[in-house]
This record gives C-alpha cells, sequence and structure tokens, in this order.
C-alpha cells in the first residue's frame, strides 16, 4: 500500500490552487490516485485544514469537477470522515451536480458519493433537509440519459429514514419508479425500482402511495411475468405488503388469470429468496381463504337464485350470462303485459262508446289476434330462456370444477397445503369407514380424492389450538418437503370450536414400521436385516433435515415405529409431524407439555427441563434399538404370576459390553441368517449413544447419518445409568428407587405420578 508524505501532500495542494488548469488537473490525478489505494492517505488529506474546502471548490468547475468528485468519493469510503464530509454547501452542490452534470461521469460520481455520505445515518436527514431527494426524483424522470442506477441506489440509501420517505412521496417518486420498473429496456433498472419501492413500503405513508397508484397490482403483476429474477423478487415482495395492507388488493390479483401461474413457477423455478416469497404469498392466499373463490358453483333451479358459498370474484364470473339471459325473460314478460293491459282497456273503453258495431268488433278482432301472437312469443322466450339458462349452468359448472383442480394443482406445486371441505373428506373416505390405525387421540382412515389421489385422512379429537394457530402450524409444516417424510397435503377444521381437526397425508402403500419388526403385529411380516439398516438411515436423514435444513426447525417429539411408514420400495417415510413444535433458529429450548409416545419420551422432558432436537434424537436411538432386536422396549416378560417389567436399551447395553451384541439381534432373522454384525455393532452402538442421559452427550443427526453411511468411526458409548429405569420403576422396588431418584436432586416436577404413567403401552 502506497503512502503519501505531508510534503507530497502539500505540494499536490499548493498545485491544486494552481491558476494554470494543466497544473490542477495533475495535481489532482496524483490525489485520486492515492486517496483510492491507502485509507490512510485519506485520513492525512483530511487532517489538512485547507484541504476539503480546495477540493470542493475545484468540483465546481466544468474542467475539474469530475476529478474532485472522484476524491471526494474516495475520502467517504472511510466512515470517520462521511460527517465532515457532508456539510450543507456541498450537499448543494452535489444536488445542483445531478440536476445539470458536465459528464455523465460526474453525475455518477455524485450520485456515488450521496449514497456512500447517506450511509451514515445521521447523515441521512441532513440530505432531506438540504433538498437531495427532490433533485433524484426530478433526475431520475429522465432516467434514460441519466445514470439511473446510481440515482436509484441513493434514493433508496436516503428513504431509509422516514422523514425521508414523507420528500419522496410528496416529490412523486412512486409513479417515476412505477415507470422505471415498467419501461425499461437493456440495463435493468427494475429491480433497482423495486428496491427503492420496498423500502418505501415500509411505512405506512409509503405504502399508501404505492397502493393508490393506479392499475398497481397487474402492474406488478406483469413485472413478475416479464422481468428478471432480482425484480421478481420486488415485486413479490411488494405484492406481499399490498396484501397484508389491503384484502382487496388480494383479491384484485387471484382474478387475473397468469398470477397463479406465475406464483406456482416462482415457487418451483425461482432462486432461493424468491421461492421464499412466492411461499409466503401462496400462504397468504391459504390464510385469506381463497379456496371458496373456486368452489363450484350451486343453483336453486326453482327460484333462480345462487346459492352463494364463495366470494365476490366467482360471483362475478357466474352471475354475468345466467343473470341477464333471466332478466331478458323478465323484462319481456312485463313488456308482454302492458301491451295485452293497453289492449284490453282500448276493447273495453271502444265497446262502452260505441257499443257492439261492426267497427268494434274488428277492432276487438284485431286485438285478439295481437294478443294471441305475444302470449305465444312469450311462452317462446320461457322455453328458450329456459334452455339458454340451464345450458349456462352447465357450462359454468364444467369452469368452476376445471379451476378448482387447477387451483389444487397449483397450490401442490407450491408446496401449500390445500383446505378441505368436511364434505370432501366424508366423500372420500366412505363416510370414515375405513379405519386403518388408531392412538390415543386421533384416528386414521384411508380414502381416495376426487382426483383420484389415496390418502391418509388423520382425524384429531379435542383440538388444543384455535383454528387460526392450527392452519399457521400446518401451513408452516407443509412447506416441509423431503424424499424420507411423508408430504402433508392439507387439512380440515369443523366449524364448531371443539370439533375434531383433520390432517390429510399421502397414502404410503406397505404401512407402519412396527407391522414389520413386532412379531404378531403383521402376522408373519418380517423385515430383512439390509432393509431395516437401510430404514435406520433413513429415518436419520428425515430428521436431520427437519433439524437443520428447515426455515424453522422442527421437533417431531413422537418419534416412534407406528410413525415410521415404508413406501412400495420400503424406503422409510417419517409421518406424523403435523402438530409438531417449530423451533426458531435463534432457540435452544423450548417447553412444552408432554405430548410424545410414553415409554420413548428422553429424560429430560419427564423431568420438565425442556426439549430440544436432542429429545427427538433419544427417541430415534430408542427405535433403532426397536429396529435390531424386533421387540418393545419396554415390556412385561414371563409367566402371568410372576411377570416382570423388562427394559431393552439396558439388556443390550450389557451385551455389548460382553462381546455378545448378536444376542440381542431379532431371534427372526438369527434364523433366516443373512445379518451383518459389523451392521449390527453399528446400530447398536450409534442407538446408545443417542439415548445417553446427558443430552450433550447425544450425537446430532448429522452425524448419526454420517455413522450410520461409515464416513465416520463409531465409538463404543460410554456407560450410562439409565435413569429411566428409575422413573419406570422397573425394578418395582420403590423405596430403592426413591432413594436413588432423592439422590440424584431432580427437579419437583419429577413426581413419582410419571413412574406409573410411562408404562403403558402405545
Amino acid at each position: 500500500m502506497l503512502a503519501i508524505q505531508y510534503g507530497n501532500l502539500a505540494d499536490c495542494l499548493a498545485q491544486a490552487k494552481s491558476e494554470s488548469t494543466e497544473v490542477q488537473l495533475r495535481a489532482l490525478q496524483a490525489l485520486s490516485y492515492h486517496t483510492k489505494v491507502s485509507p490512510m492517505n485519506r485520513n492525512l488529506i483530511a487532517q489538512s485544514t485547507e484541504a476539503l474546502s480546495i477540493i470542493t471548490a475545484l468540483s465546481k468547475s466544468s474542467v475539474t469537477q469530475t476529478l474532485s468528485l472522484s476524491i471526494l468519493f474516495n475520502l467517504s469510503l472511510n466512515p470517520n470522515l462521511r460527517q465532515c464530509l457532508a456539510q450543507m454547501e456541498t450537499i448543494r452542490h452535489l444536488n445542483s451536480v445531478i440536476l445539470s452534470p458536465c459528464s455523465p461521469e460526474a453525475g455518477k460520481l455524485a450520485a456515488s458519493l450521496i449514497c456512500s455520505l447517506a450511509m451514515l445515518d445521521r447523515n441521512k436527514a441532513v440530505f432531506g433537509v438540504a433538498g437531495t431527494v427532490d433533485a433524484l426524483v426530478e433526475s431520475l424522470r429522465s432516467f434514460r440519459s441519466n445514470p439511473a442506477h446510481h440515482l436509484l441506489s441513493s434514493l433508496a440509501e436516503l428513504v431509509q429514514f422516514q422523514g425521508n420517505c414523507t420528500l419522496v412521496v410528496r416529490s412523486g417518486a412512486v409513479p417515476v419508479l412505477f415507470e422505471i420498473a415498467k419501461e425499461t429496456d437493456g440495463e435493468d433498472l427494475a429491480g433497482s425500482s423495486l428496491t427503492s419501492l420496498g423500502l418505501l413500503a415500509r411505512f405506512d405513508e409509503g405504502v399508501e402511495a404505492i397502493r393508490t397508484t393506479e392499475g398497481v397490482v397487474s402492474l406488478l403483476v406483469d413485472v413478475l411475468k416479464r422481468g428478471s429474477m432480482p425484480t421478481k423478487e420486488g415485486s413479490a415482495e411488494l405484492l406481499l405488503r399490498l396484501f397484508e395492507e389491503r384484502e382487496e388488493c388480494l383479491a384484485e390479483a387471484v382474478k387475473l388469470p397468469e398470477f397463479l401461474n406465475l406464483v406456482a413457477d416462482l415457487s418451483v423455478r425461482g432462486s432461493s429468496k424468491a421461492r421464499e416469497k412466492a411461499g409466503l404469498l401462496m400462504r397468504k392466499i391459504t390464510e385469506a381463504n381463497f379456496d371458496t373463490y373456486v368452489e363450484v358453483p350451486q343453483w336453486n333451479i326453482n327460484n333462480g337464485n345462487r346459492v352463494v358459498k364463495g366470494s365476490w370474484v366467482i360471483e362475478r364470473r357466474v352471475r354475468g350470462p345466467a343473470e341477464v339471459a333471466l332478466m331478458e325473460i323478465k323484462k319481456g314478460g312485463l313488456v308482454a303485459a302492458v301491451i295485452i293491459t293497453v289492449l284490453l282497456i282500448q276493447v273495453v273503453v271502444l265497446g262502452v262508446s260505441i257499443g257492439p258495431t261492426r267497427t268494434f268488433f274488428l277492432v276487438a278482432a284485431a286485438d285478439g289476434a295481437v294478443i294471441l301472437g305475444i302470449v305465444i312469443w312469450v311462452l317462446v322466450q320461457i322455453v328458450v330462456g329456459r334452455r339458454r339458462r340451464t345450458f349456462l349452468e352447465n357450462r359454468l359448472a364444467m369452469e368452476g370444477e376445471e379451476l378448482r383442480i387447477e387451483y389444487s394443482f397449483l397450490r401442490r406445486v407450491a408446496g401449500l397445503p390445500t383446505k378441505f371441505r368436511y364434505e370432501e373428506l366424508e366423500a372420500a373416505t366412505d363416510n370414515f369407514g375405513a379405519l386403518i390405525g388408531r392412538g390415543a387421540s386421533a384416528s386414521v382412515f384411508k380414502g381416495i380424492l376426487y382426483d383420484g389421489t389415496p390418502v391418509a385422512v388423520k382425524r384429531i379429537e379435542g383440538a388444543e389450538h384455535g383454528e387460526r394457530e392450527f392452519r399457521a402450524e400446518v401451513t408452516a409444516i407443509a412447506s416441509v418437503h423431503h424424499v424420507n417424510l411423508v408430504r402433508l397435503l392439507g387439512y380440515c377444521c369443523v366449524p364448531v370450536r371443539t370439533g375434531p381437526r383433520f390432517l390429510v397425508y399421502e397414502f404410503v402403500q406397505n404401512g407402519a414400521l412396527d407391522s414389520w419388526i413386532f412379531p404378531g403385529r403383521g402376522g408373519d411380516r418380517c423385515l430383512p436385516w439390509g432393509v431395516r439398516y437401510r430404514v435406520a438411515v433413513d429415518v436419520a436423514r428425515a430428521l436431520a433435515y427437519l433439524h437443520r435444513d428447515c426455515r424453522s426447525r422442527v421437533l417431531h417429539l413422537d418419534v416412534k415405529p407406528e410413525n415410521i411408514l415404508l413406501d412400495e420400495d420400503f424406503r422409510a417415510r417419517v409421518s406424523d409431524f403435523g402438530l409438531s413444535k417449530l423451533m426458531g433458529r435463534d432457540e435452544s429450548r423450548v417447553v412444552t407439555t408432554i405430548r410424545g409416545t410414553r415409554g420413548d419420551l428422553a429424560p429430560e422432558w419427564l423431568l420438565d427441563r425442556g426439549v430440544t432436537e436432542k429429545s427427538d434424537i433419544y427417541s430415534y436411538g430408542m427405535v433403532v434399538l426397536e429396529l435390531v432386536g424386533g421387540r418393545r422396549n419396554v415390556r412385561l416378560d414371563g409367566e402371568k404370576s410372576e411377570r416382570k417389567w423388562s427394559y431393552f436399551p439396558r439388556i443390550v447395553d450389557g451385551k455389548a459390553r460382553e462381546g455378545k451384541v448378536m444376542e440381542v439381534v431379532d431371534e427372526r432373522l438369527q434364523m433366516e441368517g443373512g445379518v451383518n454384525e459389523r451392521e449390527v455393532r453399528t446400530l447398536v452402538n450409534v442407538g446408545l449413544w443417542c439415548i445417553q442421559e446427558k443430552p450433550s452427550l447425544r450425537p446430532s443427526m448429522e452425524e448419526v447419518v454420517e455413522m450410520l453411511e461409515g464416513r465416520i468411526p463409531v465409538d463404543v458409548p460410554p456407560e450410562t445409568e439409565m435413569i429411566v429405569v428409575d422413573l419406570l420403576a422397573i425394578d418395582q422396588q420403590s423405596s430403592v428407587a426413591a432413594r436413588r431418584l432423592e439422590s440424584r436432586q431432580f427437579p419437583p416436577s419429577s413426581s413419582s405420578g410419571i413412574s406409573v404413567s410411562v408404562l403403558s403401552g402405545r
């Protein structure tokens, strides 16, 4: 790095004051070079009492303006110099340069200098007072001939101060920025202008100005269709802000035929930020109950009135032709009735005035013929009108069905849950007759949706959440996608507050893991050893994804064989995480009520110490040991009169330390053969690591995956006291167990009531 000597600096400044333009340019070139390469040189120049005034004065000359602005910009790169550079006189001069620069390069440097100085928050207000906002907006009106990128960057920096936001709105910047976003070709200025609009939308005055711009929703949707990826991100962000402000904007967007297609396409093929924005847009549509906008139209044929179930969006589409036809019939009938009444009055008046003469009978006959013709015309109109109306109703019903199916497809592509009606689920499951599973608070039914998709419908009794919280949690969970997770397709909330909630999952062919590894659950079925090992890897990958790769970490809190399903290729799919606990990225633990499966719960949960992802890892370790042994971890063994509780992890730990690990393998697998002892030892050690009482000793799920795939070695786990044995009172010596528990000084929440309740089976 080149450092300038103070003597050289003084010489350069003296030459800059020379009356010779050539000498001034040489001095400024030297200063520009030295301030560009060295922060120390910038500070040295700033320490000179007259340096800044000399350079600022030279920037007012058309000959030396570009070089002087270059030096000032270099000086502004030092944060400690920004305040002293932001003098009112300097700022007003920069405003004049922006409005009428002596060269394009000078305009760029002036705009860049404003942007750099405005990075210091206290300078933002100074620029607003000095009129810089008005100057920038005025210059942007002719953005094709001015350095628009630099001007937009400066405006985006200034608008972050709320006072400047008001100035920007009053200066008419919003229409100008939209004009740039709409009409730019060649340079991509649309993304920069939308960034400024997005910053404006953070304040109420800014979002109101954006919302009241004519055609703003259609303009943003058009930008979403044709813009580059940064432009699409800015457009999606603005649409989100508008939707939050006014639901009418959301309704207007949904009316545009290409909107849902664009959002779905963005959610699949956009950048990571664009996909996130698209997901939020679809979630906003879901929360606004826009499912009803695509209801199949229902009609009451008797009185011709539509039974309205949805919203005004579809009403406008359906009311048009059918109601016009009905109104035409009514209008024709009214006109006919008036004419017939006039003719009858004419006949009566004529009969009274002239009597039964020949003229009277001729007029009466003519009137009668006209009346007969009118009646025939009315009857024909009624018949034709009814046929036309029936045709329109059938056509609109078909369009509504196609729209509903298309909307459902787009929601699935975007990864968002569908809100089903109770009647749909009732029809899909044949009135909930195909029961395939039952738990403590839920039942699972097999069903087939209207489009032929097989599903598993889980009915949750006694819901703990309100509908809003339930929908918010389900929407977040439905955005989770992984090859080893069962996908949540949708949900249903019964209008009754205390009614059941329904979760709709994709149907997995081979059912739950417990029916394949526990004797008696699935008849003679027994999962081969190779498949069991692969299942352990698949489940580990799924949990690793939930714990680390999701936007909000998801704690499953109920990992067990019953919640691990096997597809047609016997790959594991983790299910039943629809009501799991969402955990922020900055949270270390959460406190929640006990709601997992008793027997597989981590000790810290039973002792009311809060849960983390380590609680899931403990349950995973218990599942791994059940995979190896083909038996429950907690069960009653022995004859009826002498039955005792058996705790399998303690047995496995003892056999592993004796070097007899093969003795804990499922007896059916031992008879069939083909069991790899190295894999057994790996699974057993991983399982014992995962069920360590101290959460800090348990490996993360990423480490578990690497252990199982052989990328890192699996050490022998340390001995553990297995305090769960005491909590479960398995040795049935209550006094001894009580003393052992007391000696560990657990919190008072670990009461003896738990030791009895956790023993019951699943």
